[in-house]
């Protein structure tokens, strides 16, 4: 996590991926919006969102996992930051 933005009780947040195959360019690194989404079960969810788009279309999860290899890997960096 890059950055972690808490704002009117809304979580959002940016990572950070790295290593994974994007075809033509090959491996590199990106970073990705994210938004935490409560369901109607009431569970939180993660929705990422390429802010490197000029329109984003929400991906499913299937999507996701075509997209980034398994074998990709992904840095995690907590940042204990709060922005009114």
């Amino acid at each position: 996590i890059l950055n972690r933005y808490d704002i009117k009780r809304e979580s959002s947040f940016i990572i950070s991926a790295e290593n994974y195959i994007v075809p033509i360019i090959g491996e590199c690194g990106h970073d990705f919006n994210a938004v935490v989404i409560c369901e109607y079960d009431k569970k939180p969810y993660v929705q990422f969102i390429d802010s490197w788009k000029t329109s984003n279309i929400l991906p499913s999860l299937q999507e996701i996992k075509k997209h980034f290899s398994s074998s990709g890997e992904f840095y995690v960096r907590a940042y204990d930051e709060k922005h009114d």
